[in-house]
């Protein structure tokens, strides 16, 4: 379970930072 759970939270944190990555690469592009 806690296997899962870590699992899950590595791929949620990446997802989030790539989503924050994204949104910071357009905000200092433009």
């Amino acid at each position: 379970w806690s296997d899962y759970v870590e699992e899950w939270y590595v791929k949620g944190g990446r997802a989030v930072t790539d989503r924050a990555t994204a949104w910071y690469r357009g905000f200092f592009e433009n």
